[in-house]
C-alpha cells in the first residue's frame, strides 16, 4: 500500500482506493503511532491469552494492560500483527463488556497456540 494516504491526499478520485485499503492503512498507521511500551506489553499479553484461553477480545487484552497509548485503536493494529504471526485468527464476533464500548461489536480471536 505504498503510503495510501499521500497518494489520497493526491488523488483527484477516491474511488481509485477501495474501503478495505482506506480502513487497512488507517490501522496500521495508528499502531505506528502508539507507545512503544504500550505495544510491547499488549503483545505480551496477547501471547499470553493465546497460550492460556482458546478464545479472547479485545476487552480481555484492554483489562490486562496498565500501559497507556494516544489511541486505544492501536490495539487493532497490534492484533492484526499477532494474527500475521500466527498467534490468533479471527472467529466471530462478541459484544463488549467495558463500559464505555455500550455493548459494541468486537471481533472473537481464536488462539493458534493453545
Amino acid at each position: 500500500m505504498n503510503d495510501l494516504f499521500s497518494s489520497l491526499a493526491i488523488a483527484s478520485n477516491l474511488a481509485d482506493f477501495t474501503p478495505a485499503e482506506i480502513t487497512e492503512e488507517a490501522i496500521e498507521r495508528v499502531g505506528e503511532h502508539a507507545n512503544k511500551a504500550w505495544k510491547r506489553e499488549v503483545m505480551e499479553v496477547i501471547t499470553d491469552l493465546c497460550t492460556k484461553k482458546s478464545h479472547f477480545s479485545a476487552d480481555d487484552v484492554q483489562e490486562r494492560l496498565t500501559e497507556k497509548t494516544h489511541n486505544n485503536s492501536a490495539l487493532g493494529s497490534m492484533l492484526k500483527k499477532a494474527e500475521k504471526l500466527g498467534f490468533c485468527r479471527p472467529d466471530g464476533v462478541v459484544r463488549s463488556k467495558r463500559k464505555g464500548r455500550h455493548q459494541g461489536l468486537l471481533v472473537l480471536w481464536r488462539s493458534c497456540l493453545s
